[in-house]
């Protein structure tokens, strides 16, 4: 897939040019997509960003700014990054926030799906494991094939927490965020796992939980990255004023480059789950392999999370089920297997 990729970016916000940025020289092609014809402009800028690249890509990516969908025919991969995004105060689930973006996504997708009648799609409009589950509908609940950011970002915001605190680098750490893109989501620390060496030795993985029996990490600095992981996203909104972009951006490029290379490694999804984890009939943020056809699997640890963590799992299942009733769409597990 990957030689001569297609990928389309549908947005002009902060999010959708953060994409943009962080996949010039991943797929052949990049079609940058948006109602506002200024999103010509923005790859023309992103062309001669390209032509002065200096370190090796893996493509030299041909950019073309379209407010047509007809020009995002024969796409692999379609990133959805539009949408209102958070105010100052609002939260993700706000019911003004799912009607809008509801309807708006409705449009994106008619307009996708015309001329990409089976594309990879990945979702990053808020509220975001609502709206997988909505794309998921609009989409024929093709299981593999609709993936929400979610723990890709997530982990990601949890693993810097830890390397500030524990002086590690991020790549040294496996982070696992469970559940709602939101405040209900599950940092699973009993399965986050940081590679530490001891007294000069080789390097061993440790969870969270065994740093804190060993005195590694106290149990109140474990439980402030928790609630700072949970938060991150609230915490930009009320410093910045406006969503964060820089960290979707490079999570959304990241998933699609996984994709795109057939990598099959462990990172964070949101997915339709059919009886994984307990649930069923539910988006949430979940561990997953990606490949060239979307979701290779999901990885199920569930019988590995302790009890408190189950719980708190369950509950935020139940949270987002509550959020996607608001759509007032029919309940559907979707596929019993992958297709």
């Amino acid at each position: 897939m990957a030689h001569e990729s297609k990928v389309t970016v549908i947005g002009s916000g902060k999010v959708a040019r953060a994409t943009a940025d962080n996949l010039r020289g991943i797929p052949k092609h990049l079609v940058l997509k948006s109602r506002d014809p200024k999103i010509e402009g923005f790859a023309m800028d992103q062309r001669d960003a390209m032509s002065t690249e200096r370190m090796p890509k893996r493509n030299h990516t041909l950019i073309r700014g379209t407010t047509e969908y007809q020009a995002t025919e024969g796409s692999d991969i379609v990133i959805i990054a539009a949408g209102l995004p958070r105010k100052p105060g609002q939260k993700r689930n706000d019911p003004e926030l799912i009607k809008a973006n509801k309807a708006m996504l409705a449009e994106i997708m008619e307009g996708v799906l015309k001329y990409n009648p089976d594309p990879i799609l990945i979702i990053a409009t808020n509220p975001l494991d609502v709206m997988t589950y909505y794309a998921s509908y609009l989409a024929g609940f093709k299981k593999n094939r609709v993936i929400g950011l979610s723990g890709a970002l997530d982990g990601s915001r949890f693993a810097g927490l830890i390397s500030k605190k524990l002086g590690v680098p991020p790549h040294k750490i496996t982070p696992l965020v469970l559940g709602e893109h939101g405040p209900s989501m599950v940092p699973a620390t009993e399965l986050t796992f940081v590679n530490v060496c001891e007294n000069g030795g080789d390097p061993e993985l440790k969870s969270l939980d065994e740093l804190v029996r060993m005195g590694r990490l106290s149990h109140s600095d474990l439980m402030s990255m928790v609630d700072n992981t949970v938060n991150r996203g609230t915490h930009i909104v009320e410093t910045l004023k406006d969503s964060a972009s820089v960290a979707p951006g490079m999570a959304l490029a990241r998933m699609a480059e996984e994709i795109l290379f057939d990598i099959k490694e462990q990172i964070g999804a949101s997915v339709l789950l059919t009886g994984e984890f307990g649930e069923r009939g539910v988006c949430m943020g979940v561990p997953v392999m990606l490949y060239n056809k979307g979701v290779y699997g999901v990885i199920n640890v569930h019988d590995s999370l302790n009890e408190a963590t189950q719980a708190a799992l369950a509950k935020s299942a139940d949270a987002i089920r509550a959020d996607i009733a608001k759509l007032e769409l029919p309940m559907h597990e979707g596929p019993q297997k992958l297709i």
